[in-house]
């Protein structure tokens, strides 16, 4: 039945087809591309060159023909243009994200050892390992931040502004980024522009916010504003007192004493 079905679908011979050397299966279904290939997998069972792999009787061919629709649909759907679509979106959605996972948790473990070298004050070892952080995950603020952090403690001032400028084009307007390029332009003389970047601080609310005011009374008294330093403490004396920040704290105390002592 098997080689009748063959012969019927190609118009040849069963016995003009070569055999699979490995399996002795008869090599048939490039002459039928007609027939799709769950009907191709019944005739090859009716034809199997081994007889106990072939359907015992009748009963068995009519259970296996019964399932020739439903696989004929399967077949269908997963060798359809839409189906094959879906799958290559699938596995490229599967492989960006194990990609940006695995990146992902290289780039935090190279800004925690990142901060230990700087901790440590080995800073030209940590802006090594920022720059790599940088090189894997460009498009992240942190670690522009913390390079332009240890490009200051190294006195690259540039490098410190340049890498602080583009955390701030990635990150427009974060506190934290724009305290360090305060601080920076603090620690040059440029108090025009640290005032700037210690207002917008002030501005954003932020928990530094108290920093920023004492670094602001702290430029003040340098440049002989010793009331208008005075009167920018004793507003958020009372908050920062109540906070439990002791190094704020031992700011404010100190500008008001410099306030005070240089209006006599």
């Amino acid at each position: 039945l098997g080689r009748t079905l063959v012969y019927l679908v190609t118009g040849k011979l069963p016995v003009k087809f070569s055999l699979d050397i490995k399996t002795g299966r008869l090599l048939w279904h490039n002459q039928a591309p007609q027939i799709l290939q769950p009907v191709k997998n019944l005739i090859d069972e009716l034809i199997n060159p081994f007889a106990a792999y072939r359907p015992a009787n009748t009963k068995i061919v009519i259970q296996r023909l019964n399932r020739i629709p439903s696989e004929l649909l399967r077949w269908k759907l997963f060798n359809s243009p839409l189906f094959k679509i879906f799958v290559v979106l699938l596995l490229g959605i599967l492989t960006f994200g194990t990609y940006n996972f695995i990146t992902d948790l290289l780039y935090s473990k190279l800004l925690n050892d990142g901060y230990e070298e700087e901790i440590s004050e080995r800073f030209i070892d940590a802006k090594k390992i920022y720059e790599s952080a940088i090189k894997l995950k460009p498009r992240r603020y942190v670690a522009y931040n913390n390079l332009g952090r240890s490009c200051q403690k190294l006195e690259t001032y540039k490098c410190a502004e340049e890498n602080f400028q583009k955390a701030l084009e990635l990150k427009p307007k974060n506190p934290t980024v724009l305290y360090n390029l305060g601080d920076l332009y603090d620690e040059i003389g440029d108090y025009k522009r640290a005032l700037q970047k210690y207002n917008l601080v002030i501005q954003s609310e932020s928990e530094i916010k108290f920093d920023a005011m004492m670094n602001i009374a702290r430029i003040k008294n340098l440049q002989g504003r010793f009331r208008d330093a005075e009167v920018d403490v004793q507003k958020v004396k009372t908050e920062v007192i109540s906070s439990e920040e002791k190094i704020t704290q031992s700011s404010l105390f100190r500008n008001i004493g410099w306030s005070q002592f240089g209006q006599k």
